[in-house]
C-alpha cells in the first residue's frame, strides 16, 4: 500500500483540481435524475388514479409499474454513462499510474470472450458477455492483464431469465512455464457441504480432467483440483503454491477459480462489486473514495506477489 502522506499530497495536487468540475457535473446529473424520476412517478400516479376511477382491476398496475421502473433504470444508466466514463478517464487512470507506473487502462475494454472460454474454467454456453476496466502491463517480471466481466446464459421457456456463469475480476498472468496438459483448481463446494460423500461427487463430473488427489487436507477442503496430466499437476501444485493459493482465497473472501494452461495462470475472483466507478449520490470530493480505488487495485496487483509469480523457478522452452 502506498504511504499516506504521499497519497494525500497526490490527491490534493493532482486529483482535487479535476474532481471539482466532476462534482459539479455529478450534482447537475443527480438533479436531472430526480426530476426524471419524479415525472415517471407522477405519470404512474395519474395512471393509477385513472384506473381506480374507472374500477379497473388494480393488478393491471403491475405492468406499468415494472415498465416505469425499467424505463427509469434505463434513463439513469444512459444519463450517467458519460459522467462515469469521464470519471474513469480523468481519475482512475491517474490513480493506476500512481500505484504502478507503466500499466495501461482501457475503461471500455476487457479480456475477450474467446480468451475467457480458452481458460477452460467455465464450461457453460455463454449467451451474454460484458467486460470493462481492462488493466494490463508488467508487474515486476510478470506480464498480467485483468478486468471485470460478467458472463451469463439464458434459460429456456416462456419466462426467460438470465443466469450468471461468472461475475467478478478475471486475470491472465504469465506463469513462465509451458504446460503439456491443463490443470484446474476450482472451489470445492461439494466437499465443504457433504464431506466424504462430496469427494465421490467430485469423481462424477470429469469435464475438467481427472481428479488430482493432493496431500493437503486444508487445501482440499476449499478446492478440488483436476488435470489432464496428473504428473504435471502435482509438479505445478507444490506445497508452497497450494499454501499461497489458500491464503489468497482467504484474503479475498470470495470464490476463486484457477486454471494453468498454455503457459499462463487464469484466475477468476467472484464478486458483485463494481470497482472503479463513482457513487452518483455521494460526493467525489472524498479522499476515502479514491483510497478505496487504490486498495482495490493493490489487491488485484498483489496476485503476482501472493502467488510468487515473479520468482521464475522454471524456464520456458
Amino acid at each position: 500500500m502506498t504511504d499516506r502522506p504521499a497519497f494525500e499530497h497526490f490527491f490534493k495536487t493532482e486529483l482535487l483540481p479535476v474532481l471539482r468540475p466532476l462534482e459539479e457535473q455529478r450534482l447537475a446529473l443527480v438533479k436531472k435524475i430526480i426530476i426524471t424520476g419524479g415525472l415517471i412517478a407522477a405519470a404512474g400516479l395519474l395512471l393509477a388514479a385513472f384506473l381506480i376511477a374507472n374500477s379497473v382491476d388494480l393488478r393491471i398496475l403491475l405492468f406499468p409499474a415494472v415498465g416505469g421502473f425499467a424505463l427509469g433504470a434505463f434513463l439513469i444508466k444512459r444519463m450517467s454513462s458519460e459522467y462515469i466514463f469521464g470519471f474513469k478517464t480523468l481519475i482512475v487512470e491517474p490513480v493506476i499510474q500512481y500505484v504502478s507506473p507503466g500499466l495501461t487502462y482501457v475503461p471500455a475494454s476487457g479480456i475477450p470472450e474467446i480468451r475467457f472460454i480458452a481458460s477452460g474454467i467455465f464450461r457453460h454456453r455463454i449467451d451474454r458477455f460484458r467486460h470493462e476496466d481492462l488493466i494490463q502491463g508488467t508487474v515486476g517480471k510478470t506480464p498480467i492483464k485483468f478486468c471485470e466481466l460478467h458472463a451469463e446464459y439464458k434459460t429456456g421457456g416462456k419466462n426467460q431469465t438470465w443466469k450468471t456463469i461468472f461475475k467478478g475480476q478475471f486475470f491472465i498472468a504469465d506463469f513462465n512455464k509451458h504446460f503439456k496438459g491443463r490443470t484446474f483448481v476450482l472451489p470445492d463446494t461439494a466437499e465443504q457441504m457433504l464431506g466424504r460423500f462430496g469427494q465421490k461427487l467430485q469423481e462424477i463430473g470429469k469435464s475438467h480432467g481427472e481428479l488430482v488427489q493432493l496431500e493437503d487436507p486444508e487445501f482440499e477442503r476449499e478446492f478440488a483440483a483436476y488435470s489432464t496430466d496428473q504428473v504435471e499437476a502435482r509438479y505445478i501444485l507444490s506445497p508452497s503454491l497450494m499454501r499461497r493459493m489458500l491464503e489468497f482465497k482467504n484474503k479475498t473472501g470470495e470464490k476463486v477459480y484457477f486454471s494453468f494452461t498454455g503457459g499462463e495462470v487464469n484466475i477468476g475472483i467472484s464478486s458483485a462489486k463494481n470497482r472503479f466507478e463513482p457513487r452518483l449520490f455521494s460526493t467525489v470530493l472524498d479522499v476515502d473514495l479514491v483510497r478505496e480505488f487504490v486498495a482495490d487495485l493493490q489487491m488485484a496487483l498483489d496476485v503476482v506477489d501472493d502467488l510468487n509469480l515473479n520468482t521464475r523457478i522454471w524456464t520456458k522452452k
